[in-house]
């Protein structure tokens, strides 16, 4: 009789592990593994007491509703919907030509010349149908909304320009500040501020004599954008031609208080002379009797004929219209200038692509 054992009363470690899912057991691990998380292959680990306590769902979720807020495009639509918060100053709109005369452009048989008068066409006709566009942000109903704002109503657009024009310089020669910025917008009333400040202490007297002629020489809208439905900027750019004239006298003072105030302007004493005056020397006369000191302006009062380009701007607001303000005064539009103008606006295409991209 054999004495070996037979093979299927071996223990064989192989054979140990009944099921394949069931863990090995462990035994050189300072915590053996527990037979009971089949599932899980990480080992069970005993409870820390520094083990932070896990926070309350209600409290948490309370806390996230205390700091949450709009988001920013509500925040932008918001804005843009206040008035206040808009930009007045978006400058001269694009593709606005002001007709330079005829002594200022190329020959008539040059390509130039045609150049030039098609490009005032074309102007024209944009500018016909963006102030279409501006009238149907104001008016809803009627087949009327579809024509250009203003038609055939520049008799009241060169009203309006000439009473803002006087009222201007009329408030300028006094240095009223206050009185600007209820017609004019905030950065050409900063200009006046300046030049106010600058002029010293002058009784200037402008007085507008005659009315040569008045023309509407540009009128047209620009939309602000799909995001501010039913707004929209107008801008008028009147031709005025007017006889006026600008009387400056200076206070009479002491000749000690003028000594005085020439120890920090100059040698020659006299104080900057204001470029409304356009007078292209002054003299200092002393009058030794009362012992004064006073000054002459050359060309002081004399009457000019003044053309000047003044462009008023209004804004309509998500279907509300403001009045018309003063947004400063323009140059005549040159083919060199056009060329300028065109050169600027690609550019700004080009970065505006460039950063959207």
């Amino acid at each position: 009789m054999s004495t070996q054992v037979p093979l299927r009363t071996i223990r064989i470690p192989a054979f140990q592990r009944q099921c394949l899912f069931q863990r090995q057991q462990c035994v050189n691990r300072p915590f053996p593994c527990s037979a009971t998380r089949p599932f899980s292959s990480t080992a069970a680990r005993h409870y820390k007491k520094n083990t932070p306590k896990i926070q309350d769902h209600a409290q948490t979720k309370a806390a996230a509703a205390a700091h949450t807020g709009p988001s920013p495009k509500v925040n932008y639509e918001k804005a843009q919907q206040d008035s206040s918060a808009m930009a007045e100053d978006i400058g001269l709109l694009q593709n606005t030509i002001v007709r330079a005369p005829f002594k200022h452009l190329p020959k008539v048989t040059s390509r130039q010349f045609w150049g030039y008068f098609w490009t005032l066409v074309k102007a024209k006709g944009t500018a016909f149908y963006s102030r279409s566009y501006y009238r149907r942000c104001i008016q809803k109903q009627g087949w009327s909304r579809w024509l250009p704002m203003d038609i055939g109503n520049n008799a009241q657009l060169k009203d309006k320009a000439q009473k803002l024009y006087e009222q201007i310089y009329v408030n300028f020669a006094k240095g009223d500040v206050s009185s600007l910025k209820q017609f004019c917008l905030p950065p050409i009333v900063k200009k006046f501020e300046n030049r106010i400040a600058a002029r010293a202490p002058l009784d200037m007297d402008w007085r507008l004599l005659k009315w040569r002629s008045a023309r509407v020489v540009s009128h047209r809208a620009s939309p602000l954008g799909e995001d501010n439905p039913d707004t929209a900027y107008r801008q008028a750019v009147i031709r005025l031609e007017s006889v006026q004239s600008l009387s400056i006298a200076e206070p009479y003072q002491s000749s000690s208080s003028t000594l005085s105030r020439r120890g920090n302007k100059g040698p020659s004493g006299l104080a900057w002379v204001p470029e409304e005056a356009k007078a292209k020397s002054v003299r200092a006369v002393q009058q030794d009797e009362g012992g004064f000191t006073a000054r002459e302006f050359v060309d002081n009062g004399l009457q000019k004929t003044v053309v000047e380009y003044l462009v008023m701007q209004k804004r309509v607001i998500r279907g509300r219209e403001e009045e018309w303000k003063v947004w400063g005064f323009a140059d005549e539009s040159t083919p060199q200038r056009l060329e300028e103008d065109d050169l600027y606006w690609r550019k700004t295409l080009n970065i505006q692509a460039a950063g959207g991209a």
